[in-house]
């Protein structure tokens, strides 16, 4: 029983080739969204402000004794310097 070549390549399931996957362009994706989770995890897990108090300087009274008065005025001097 011999089958004509019509008759064989009827019976053939031609296959379509699949298309291309492209993962290329999720790479770039994966990577910002992995900076962006670090980023947001590095500014959220930082230590709360620490609270501080200012005052401001006053000069020494004329009455105080030259000892004070000299151990205050480097003080005063960065401070006006500031």
């Amino acid at each position: 029983m011999a089958l004509d070549k019509e008759t064989l390549d009827s019976l053939r399931i031609d296959h379509k080739p699949e298309p291309e996957r492209r993962t290329w362009p999720w790479i770039p994706v994966l990577i910002v969204l992995a900076l962006g989770a670090g980023v947001l995890w590095w500014w959220l897990r930082a230590a709360p402000a620490v609270e501080v108090t200012t005052v401001s300087a006053r000069e020494p009274r004329s009455g105080l004794p030259p000892a004070y008065r000299a151990a205050t005025l480097p003080i005063a001097t960065a401070l006006r310097e500031l």
